[in-house]
């Protein structure tokens, strides 16, 4: 297992068993719009579950002293509070997010700790899997809208960070983002009232579900539904990169618009 970057093995740490279970469903609520008259939905009837990692071996050490020293680190990696960075070191590229539910520590074999060393198991309760990178896919050639960008989903809903910059040679007035399936029908979408100018960068955050305007608050310019990305919009057959983004407006051209995310597994 590799916490925050770091392979627990290198702690002498030995992984006897390992496993992943399903926890209590978590229900991600809309929340309505105020201020403005944006709104957040989540398509589907409950966010992605929750499940709990468990890992069960022992920590091996040189000395009472050097054993005491590994404990003592592996408690603060993976301390009551930290939003802990999980991978498994054999699935790599896919991250969980969550944090420790309990650690459990008890002597193996009394009178041969150096053989064995102290038992261990560790419970952390984490969202659904994502990548451990975060993607960006974008167009930045000063083109007038219509633009698509088509994200690559993994297999659960994830949210996405929306940039449109605007151009000072032709602004781009009352931006307009739809959310639309593989039948390219608009499934959600938000419209942003104002002209953006080769200075402006707005940006819409659906995973803090925030607008903001060259660094400022500006939801209440924002009409409509802030969205998340669900594969199932997509046809993994005909388009396995999944549903499409795609940014009108009015009149004008974008300077740059951008999608970031973290593809997000079941």
């Amino acid at each position: 297992m590799i916490i925050d970057g770091v392979n627990l093995s290198t702690l002498g740490l030995v992984v006897q068993r390992r496993g992943s279970s399903r926890a209590a469903a978590r229900v991600q609520h809309a929340i309505s719009g105020t201020p403005g008259a944006a709104r957040r939905v989540r398509i589907g009837d409950e966010a992605p579950e929750a499940r709990l990692l468990t890992l069960v071996g022992y920590l091996r050490g040189s000395s009472v002293a050097d054993l005491q020293s590994k404990l003592d680190e592996l408690k603060w990696r993976t301390r009551a509070g930290k939003d802990l960075a999980v991978e498994w070191s054999d699935q790599t590229g896919i991250e969980y997010v969550g944090r420790r539910e309990s650690l459990d520590v008890r002597e193996i074999n009394p009178g041969a700790w150096i053989r064995k060393g102290m038992g261990i198991e560790l419970a952390i309760l984490c969202e659904d899997p994502r990548g451990r990178e975060t993607t960006e896919q974008n167009k930045s050639t000063n083109g007038s809208p219509p633009l698509v960008l088509t994200p690559d989903v993994g297999t659960a809903i994830m949210p996405v960070k929306i940039t449109v910059k605007g151009n000072n040679t032709s602004n781009l007035v009352d931006p307009t983002v739809d959310y639309r399936d593989k039948s390219d029908a608009v499934i959600a979408s938000w419209t942003y009232s104002g002209t953006l100018t080769g200075t402006n960068t707005l940006v819409v955050d659906s995973e803090r579900f925030t607008v903001e305007l060259d660094g400022a608050h500006a939801s209440g310019d924002l009409s409509g539904t802030i969205f998340d990305v669900d594969p199932g919009d997509g046809d993994y057959l005909g388009n396995p990169a999944g549903p499409d983004i795609r940014l009108t407006a009015v009149s004008g051209s974008a300077e740059q618009f951008k999608i970031e995310y973290r593809r997000r597994y079941q």
